[in-house]
């Protein structure tokens, strides 16, 4: 009796440890802003809107209603001032906060929607109002009511290309030429990353498997060790 439930916890513990290392992954999305409303601005390319919400906490640092979108510009080609992006619903956000990579002061246009050219309208606009000392990356944080979610995100465009995000582009090889561009449905790219284990956390799960192996190997020898005696009686 002893055996069976050494073995039974050993094998239960090395379960565990499999689901808990399973629910320590974060996930994530990525949209690739690959569609450009004019010609000239290099591509195929020109960034990524990532998404976050608080199931993601270990990586984004968020906390339960929070959301978080990154728009990351190709770095060392272009700049921008301007972003835009979505959300199901068009609730009323609030705890807001927008940083750039280089510092830059940002305000948040919230419904009705802002127009941004090609793109159509968005429901939210985070721009730097002219300001010449633009960043390539930006960081939009905010609450939202009810569940927060990244699925909020996947919410077109209206009256244009149909897009999640926008941005506006200033490229620095051509100073004198802008454009917009946007994510594409078609183009969409989810990741998942898994926070790794420790290696305590490997070790000991090995352990424990190899444990409860050998345990049931072992039980197993002694019931047909068993049968052969009974049968020989």
């Amino acid at each position: 009796m002893k055996s069976r439930i050494a073995i039974q916890l050993g094998l239960a513990l090395a379960c565990a440890l499999l689901v808990g290392m399973n629910r320590a992954s974060a996930d994530f999305q990525v949209y690739d802003l690959d569609v450009a409303n004019t010609t000239g601005l290099g591509g195929p390319i020109y960034g990524t809107a990532t998404v976050y919400d608080a199931a993601g906490a270990n990586e984004a640092g968020l906390s339960s209603g929070q959301l978080k979108i990154v728009f990351q510009i190709s770095p060392n080609t272009a700049t921008t001032n301007d972003v835009g992006f979505n959300l199901k619903g068009d609730p009323t956000i609030t705890n807001i906060s927008i940083t750039g990579n280089n510092p830059s002061s940002f305000t948040l246009a919230q419904p009705p929607n802002s127009s941004m050219s090609g793109f159509g309208k968005f429901d939210y606009e985070a721009s730097t109002n002219g300001q010449t000392n633009n960043p390539t990356s930006v960081t939009v944080v905010f609450t939202t009511p009810g569940t927060a979610t990244i699925d909020q995100f996947r919410q077109l465009s209206d009256g244009g290309t149909s897009e999640f995000f926008a941005a506006e582009y200033n490229p620095h090889f051509t100073p004198n030429t802008t454009g917009f561009v946007g994510g594409s449905t078609s183009e969409l790219n989810i990741e998942s990353t898994a926070v790794p284990a420790p290696p305590s956390a490997v070790i000991a799960l090995t352990g424990l498997m190899a444990f409860g192996v050998v345990g049931l190997r072992r039980r197993l020898r002694r019931s047909r060790a068993s049968v052969v005696v009974s049968c020989c009686q």
